[in-house]
């Protein structure tokens, strides 16, 4: 079999002025950060650059989107990113190329704005929602919190007539709606959320059932303009039977891949909190092609995460699992069993999906007769 890559994940730095409590990269027991290179070099575009587009000719791929993420990425130089774009929207001229940029956005500045608009690079926002629920985002030279920095960045974007997309870590010690109508007032049109990862061996807080049901309520009944949130974009759709899904949803191949800092060619970063070097692959883009990575098991069972060929017994036979697929990979993740487990969020995700297809049903129903269809 023959893994068909569609995303990359981009570690342009493997530094952040930030730290986050959470953060999978540096506060979960991966030190691999520690021997990387700050900075992606300039001298690593054209074969990173080889790599991508000999992968796309290979496959026929038709569109390819690359993310630059980190640390922070707006440690790099502008002079990176320029190369990097013109470079690689040069190597394949049968695939389209779309580019984002994933920032905590205390660095972001009118410049790097125009800049990126002219590159036609999406810029996405990491920010849990108030005040309380972004306090873990504190500066990592002196402890002190960068939520204004962060709003302030946002409102840049804002200001500029582009789309504010944000990813955020729930918080279930913060109200759902509290953060819900937070996003609304900044003005964001694209909402993500995540789950804080960790493994099976983990002690799950029973409120995130709860709060994401509370979250989607509010989402739901909102019939004033509000933002799309992906995990329940995505949940209705599937519900209503369209073939979508993502790392989160769905039974589809996980397609994305990381490079680093310094070449080696990854497994997304969220695997870090299975254990130290977990990520590790020992494939660089000098020296292997994207087919090499298919005699990495654990790359293997990334990409296949979703199949019954990966999943649990106790998710193959579920109700659920077309829509939730068996959650993230690394959710699953238990020192006893490696991955055969269900996900450490699996009681919520079946609530949640319970409480959605209810939702949704009861208006269907309540349309269809309205309507006489």
């Amino acid at each position: 079999m023959f893994m068909k890559y569609t995303e990359l994940i981009l570690k342009v730095s493997s530094i952040c002025n930030l730290n986050c409590d959470y953060c999978y990269v540096f506060n979960k027991g991966d030190t691999s950060y520690k021997r990387e290179p700050p900075l992606l070099k300039m001298e690593l575009i054209k074969p990173i650059v080889h790599r991508i587009s000999q992968h796309c000719d290979q496959f026929k791929i038709e569109n390819f989107i690359v993310i630059f993420h980190g640390g922070e990425p707006l440690l790099e130089s502008r002079d990176f990113y320029k190369s990097f774009v013109y470079e690689l929207n040069q190597s394949c001229m049968d695939t389209r190329f779309s580019y984002g940029v994933q920032t905590n956005a205390t660095l972001l500045t009118q410049e790097w704005i125009d800049f990126f608009t002219g590159l036609n690079v999406q810029i996405g926002v990491s920010v849990d929602g108030t005040r309380k629920a972004s306090s873990h985002r504190v500066y990592r030279s002196n402890g002190m919190e960068a939520y204004d920095n962060i709003i302030r960045g946002l409102s840049l974007i804002k200001r500029n007539n582009l789309p504010v997309s944000t990813l955020s870590v729930m918080n279930v010690e913060v109200s759902p709606i509290d953060v819900y109508d937070h996003l609304k007032s900044i003005g964001v049109d694209y909402a993500d959320f995540l789950y804080p990862d960790m493994t099976f061996d983990s002690l799950v807080d029973s409120r995130f059932t709860s709060w994401i049901i509370e979250l989607f309520d509010r989402w739901y009944d909102d019939i004033t303009p509000k933002p799309i949130i992906r995990y329940f974009d995505f949940m209705i759709k599937m519900l209503l039977g369209e073939n979508v899904g993502y790392e989160m949803l769905g039974r589809g191949k996980n397609r994305t891949l990381c490079i680093k800092t310094n070449g080696d060619i990854e497994i997304v970063d969220s695997m870090k909190v299975c254990g130290n070097k977990f990520t590790h692959t020992g494939f660089n883009v000098r020296t292997n092609s994207f087919l090499d990575l298919e005699q990495n098991e654990i790359l293997r069972m990334y990409y296949l995460s979703h199949s019954d060929e990966v999943l649990c017994m106790k998710c193959r036979k579920c109700t659920f699992v077309n829509i939730c697929g068996g959650g993230k990979l690394p959710h699953r993740f238990s020192v006893k069993n490696g991955f055969k487990n269900p996900s450490v969020y699996c009681q919520c995700n079946m609530e949640i999906i319970s409480h959605v297809k209810s939702r949704l049903y009861s208006d269907l129903e309540r349309y269809i007769k309205t309507k006489g269809v």
